[in-house]
């Protein structure tokens, strides 16, 4: 068992280490480099849109998904009060009330 962690724990540093030593020396396409942009948005949504969807593991749209009203509304806070802090105290609070009250 030791040795697969060391293994991937190798893996993982000689991929991170090879782009930090030779990534100066290597002209990237410019398109590759505007893709680089969406990586963050894409992790995220892999990492919310099931969790929202899907609570249970099967995809549940309705009314009676706290995370999906939660997400919802925390959507709409954000956009009217342009504040990623308000969004996150009000979709904590709404979750928490949502998963007594439904």
């Amino acid at each position: 068992m030791f040795l697969i962690i060391l293994g991937m724990a190798v893996a993982t540093y000689l991929t991170r280490v090879t782009l930090l030593v030779f990534g100066k020396r290597v002209n990237f396409p410019p398109l590759f480099l505007r893709s680089l942009r969406y990586i963050p948005i894409a992790m995220l949504s892999a990492i919310i849109f099931p969790a929202v969807l899907a609570p249970q593991g099967a995809i549940y749209i309705s009314a009676k998904n706290p995370y999906l009203l939660a997400a919802l509304a925390t959507v709409v806070v954000v956009r009217l009060t342009k504040s990623s802090v308000v969004g996150i105290v009000v979709g904590m609070g709404l979750i928490l009330l949502l998963r007594i009250w439904l």
